[in-house]
């Protein structure tokens, strides 16, 4: 959400995979209820595809699949219709970001039988073994899977969107977590290139970023791709007897307040920028120095002040390329205009320390 995420060259494949999904699910809410299937009959379901593939499909994960896909197919017409509609909205899922939002996700109970089937055999589509393993068959005979949509990002993403930290591991995360919307599980605007910190359950994890029982769901959220943060707020470091800087996320419009402050809270991000900042008025002094010293410059007010601008504008340009430059850039400038600070670079650039 700091940051707008670029298509992967390799959407248009990963929508076929999302087609896949669909057009099973709609086979099989065709079905009248107490339907049997078999390994035929699901061939007959994608018949462009390898009946090898197929056979794997039904017969991997230890015939879990195949299980699945037999429940949903004896499913009475009532549970096939709640299918029918889950399909639907998650496929729209975009529309939640419109204004007004033209759609709304119900939130299921996936416990009963069917729709703990239809739960797992959609998310099994992403699930590692099969979706590394077995990959996804193009025309050409070769295999997809989700490296190779990672790969397509152009430009790579270096910097997660989510704490505007350097990704050493990409991770794809589902924005809207799978286990809740399994229509999502392979979509590829639901997934989205970050750090591992990041996903993990300490921070967003498995917590959908919406709001199921509003009008608007994804009102009070921003979103990597339709609904980013970029440009609206402001940084502030106000003073207090905390042992760390505070950082604050102050918005530039009243309506993106309520977004900051959960992106705030789902990631951490206060506590992770200000412990970071513990060090940087002593970084920031070093360059300083160095730049005064570059430049045959004394240490005056009016000198300091100019070079941690400098330094300020220097990250600001830095932004979406070298890790935490939005903290620094806003960090760097609530230096130069705040004086006890200033002081502290200042006699640290006289006294060379």
């Amino acid at each position: 959400m700091l940051h707008q995420i670029p298509d992967s060259t390799e959407r248009a494949r990963l929508l076929a995979v999302v087609e896949m999904q669909r057009q099973l699910m709609e086979a099989l809410c065709n079905l009248p209820e107490a339907a049997v299937v078999d390994q035929t009959w699901l061939q007959g379901v994608w018949p462009g595809l390898p009946a090898a593939w197929i056979k794997r499909l039904w017969e991997n994960d230890k015939g879990n699949r195949a299980t699945w896909i037999a429940t949903i197919a004896a499913a009475n017409t009532d549970d096939k219709q709640t299918i029918r509609n889950m399909v639907a909205e998650q496929l729209h899922f975009a529309e939640l970001y419109h204004n007004p939002p033209t759609v709304r996700l119900t939130k299921h109970d996936w416990k009963p039988t069917v729709f703990a089937a239809v739960n797992q055999l959609l998310k099994s589509f992403y699930d590692p073994y099969f979706y590394k393993e077995e990959g996804f068959h193009n025309p050409g005979g070769e295999k997809f899977h989700k490296e190779h949509f990672i790969a397509g990002f152009t430009p790579r993403v270096k910097i997660c969107p989510y704490t505007d930290n350097i990704i050493q591991d990409t991770k794809l995360d589902h924005f809207i977590p799978k286990d809740q919307y399994p229509m999502l599980s392979c979509h590829p605007d639901n997934l989205i290139p970050c750090s591992t910190d990041s996903n993990s359950g300490s921070h967003k994890g498995t917590t959908a970023p919406l709001d199921p029982d509003e009008a608007d769901q994804a009102g009070a959220w921003f979103h990597p791709r339709w609904r980013n943060a970029v440009g609206k707020y402001r940084l502030t470091f106000p003073a207090g007897p905390a042992p760390q800087p505070q950082v604050v996320f102050e918005a530039l419009a009243a309506d993106d307040q309520p977004r900051l402050n959960n992106m705030e809270r789902m990631f951490g991000l206060s506590e992770f920028w200000g412990g970071f900042l513990d060090d940087e008025v002593q970084i920031i002094a070093s360059d300083v120095q160095g730049l005064l010293q570059f430049d045959g410059k004394q240490p005056t007010e009016a000198n300091v002040r100019a070079c941690v601008l400098l330094c300020a504008s220097q990250q600001r340009n830095k932004i979406g390329k070298d890790g935490l430059a939005i903290v620094k850039s806003f960090f760097y400038e609530h230096i130069a205009h705040t004086q006890v600070l200033l002081d502290q670079i200042i006699r640290a650039c006289v006294h060379g320390t």
